[in-house]
């Protein structure tokens, strides 16, 4: 990003918080040629042809949209990553071999612990999540390990899972806070659903912000990044060379991710519901659903 950004003489503002965002086009009976203002608590105001909030489930953008706020989820996440060793055990050797590998499910569904593999560019690197609906303090350094111990009676899991956990850094040992989940259920979508994710005007959302997913298999983000990839296609494509409106460009980036994005939640939801509210291992993707996903966009 920061070459990116070099590269094309671009300017960040960091911790800035914004109080205003007026959409001119209203002021232009709608031809298009209006601009989108927005103001910061510094003082600092912008002007830009439109607006993305790619500010999380938490987004003030969604807010300014007047979209239902996220739901807090029931679970609590630990993040960490490792690179694996030489002198790993043989079994955490052969998870470099999986894409992903869970290890643990409790069988009342308060936890969850499993392993991922980087992109084969990561040779040897895996990442893991542990999911929990039990309540934890944010100081205690050993709560991860504490909390599957507690709950896991699978001598293999819990020996490969404090194998991981000791080549984490310190610093992934601690809870991030609990996460949130935007309503894309079929009753939710109703009120808006021709209007893709809730976007109007020369504002869209893009990533958690508009389609926040349960915590589960990781979709989450790599559906933030084809977003952008089909926004900036969108973009370049309709009104750079075809000179189609921006607003109809942002209508048509969210109509046109809109199927896909709610398939992807839908699977995602479901497993959560299998993990966390039964109690049971969903398994591993169907075929049918990895071929898909994995064509990308």
């Amino acid at each position: 990003i920061a070459t990116t950004v070099q590269r094309h003489n671009i300017t960040l503002y960091c911790g800035e918080e914004f109080t205003e965002i007026i959409d001119d086009n209203d002021n232009n009976n709608g031809d298009g040629d209006g601009v989108i203002k927005v103001s910061f608590e510094t003082g600092l105001e912008m002007v830009a042809d439109f607006v993305v909030g790619a500010d999380g489930a938490h987004s003030r953008v969604r807010n300014v949209l007047g979209l239902a706020p996220p739901i807090i989820s029931e679970t609590t996440l630990f993040r960490g990553s490792l690179q694996v060793p030489d002198t790993a055990s043989i079994e955490l050797k052969g998870c470099l071999e999986e894409g992903m590998v869970p290890l643990a499910v409790d069988e009342k569904g308060k936890l969850y612990f499993v392993l991922f593999n980087f992109h084969e560019r990561h040779p040897g690197r895996l990442a893991w999540i542990l999911s929990t609906s039990i309540d934890v303090r944010s100081d205690d350094k050993i709560a991860p390990f504490a909390l599957v111990q507690d709950h896991v009676k699978e001598e293999t899991d819990l020996k490969l899972i404090k194998e991981v956990l000791a080549l984490s850094d310190e610093d992934h040992l601690k809870p991030y806070p609990k996460t949130s989940i935007v309503d894309l259920s079929d009753a939710a979508i109703d009120a808006y659903v021709d209007r893709g994710w809730g976007g109007r005007g020369r504002i869209t959302l893009t990533g958690d912000a508009a389609h926040g997913m349960p915590p589960t298999d990781g979709y989450g983000g790599s559906m933030a990044m084809e977003d952008a990839l089909v926004l900036t296609r969108i973009l370049k494509n309709d009104n750079a060379v075809a000179d189609i409106s921006v607003e109809d460009c942002l209508r048509k980036f969210e109509l046109e991710r809109f199927a896909r994005v709610k398939k992807v939640y839908d699977n995602q939801c479901e497993r959560y519901n299998t993990r966390m509210r039964e109690g049971k291992r969903p398994g591993r993707q169907s075929k049918e659903f990895m071929d898909w996903l994995l064509a990308g966009v």
